[in-house]
Order: C-alpha cells, then sequence, then structure tokens
C-alpha cells in the first residue's frame, strides 16, 4: 500500500513538472513586455496584478485554458501560474 502511494505522489510531481516544461516551451510563443511596459506595470506584475491576454492554442493544446501575461514572462496554464 505504501509503495502505490508513493508511486502516486511521484505521479503527481510529474505532472506538475511536465506543466511547468510546457509553460516555459510556451513561453517562447510570447515574447514578454518588460522593456515595453513602464514602471507601473512592472510594479503590478511583481505584485501578481497581471494582465493576462489568451492565444487560442486549441489545435495544439486541446482542453487546456493558456494565457500569457502582457507585461511580463508568466505563462497562466490551467489556472496554475507558471515563470520566473
Amino acid at each position: 500500500m505504501l509503495r502505490n502511494t508513493l508511486g502516486k505522489l511521484s505521479a503527481g510531481r510529474s505532472a506538475i513538472s511536465s506543466d511547468a516544461e510546457l509553460a516555459a516551451s510556451l513561453a517562447t510563443l510570447w515574447p514578454h513586455r518588460w522593456h515595453e511596459s513602464n514602471w507601473l506595470k512592472n510594479l503590478f506584475c511583481h505584485f501578481g496584478l497581471h494582465r493576462y491576454k489568451e492565444l487560442y492554442l486549441d489545435k495544439l493544446l486541446p482542453g487546456r485554458e493558456v494565457r500569457f501575461c502582457y507585461w511580463c514572462s508568466k505563462v497562466r496554464l490551467d489556472g496554475t501560474i507558471h515563470g520566473d
């Protein structure tokens, strides 16, 4: 029983890491705008107030919600925020 629990736990961790890797690769599709934003918008992102834009990637990722912050390099994948 302990092995099954550990197996499920490691499977959950691999799913989290694969989502992080997917978000990192998707971040290359949308260039972040730190250099174009003003200091106030950068401050909003620093405090977690992002401005998300949606790219329609239904053909590449069916059933997944992918949004990119217009002001920084954060990616929101199915409600979980990934990025540096």
